[in-house]
């Protein structure tokens, strides 16, 4: 396939999976108190963050699978297992249990040192989590290296003008229209999860 159909093949599932609209609340509730400084400061620690981590993990993957003894069909399987639980638990439940900030004896979300925060959560696991770094994976085999980083950088993009546009994105569609895409969001990526296995299925049994 050519480069651009490539990247798109790598585009989508990564941008489903990413849901920069779906974060987008945590996000707000997180930064909410910060000066604009701080704002700026925090989003550059979680693109730089999510960045490092997943073109790690889109590098060293195959290296870990080859000395575990892990073929790329066995993690399309899990891989697509993983992603098919978090877009059901995203469906069934009505927060974001794998993403949402842990939760102090009042129910309230702990307080978070400002200078780590772009790290952690934000970076990882709220931008660049599991799902994700599963897709990087997935879709380099099946779409090439060059165009997933390709794909990989313009989310990433995505998704810093997304969090820089947070206040009015807020205004405009409110915590419940940034829940309800999110909802879209994870429809899909079941769906991908499920192709994810029955792609994995049949390269094992084409192996036997």
């Amino acid at each position: 396939m050519s480069f651009w159909t490539a990247f798109l093949v790598a585009f989508i599932p990564l941008f489903v999976a990413l849901d920069a609209v779906g974060v987008l609340p945590f996000y707000v509730t997180l930064v909410g108190d910060l000066p604009p400084l701080g704002r700026r400061r925090v989003l550059s620690q979680a693109v730089a963050t999510a960045g490092a981590a997943g073109v790690g993990f889109l590098f060293l993957g195959k290296a870990v699978f080859a000395f575990l003894g892990i073929t790329v069909a066995d993690f399309k399987v899990a891989g697509g297992l993983i992603l098919l639980v978090f877009a059901v638990t995203d469906l069934l439940f009505p927060q974001k249990q794998q993403r949402r900030p842990c939760q102090g004896e009042g129910n309230g979300p702990l307080p978070l040192p400002t200078d780590t925060m772009g790290v952690v959560p934000i970076g990882m696991p709220l931008l660049v989590g599991p799902a994700v770094l599963t897709t990087l994976v997935m879709q380099a085999d099946v779409a090439g290296l060059a165009p997933t980083l390709a794909a990989f950088a313009a989310n990433l993009v995505i998704a810093v003008a997304v969090f820089l546009a947070s206040g009015a994105i807020v205004r405009a569609i409110g915590t419940g229209g940034a829940q309800a895409i999110s909802k879209i969001a994870s429809l899909l990526l079941a769906a991908i999860g499920v192709m994810m296995i029955r792609v994995g299925v049949l390269e094992i049994l084409g192996r036997e």
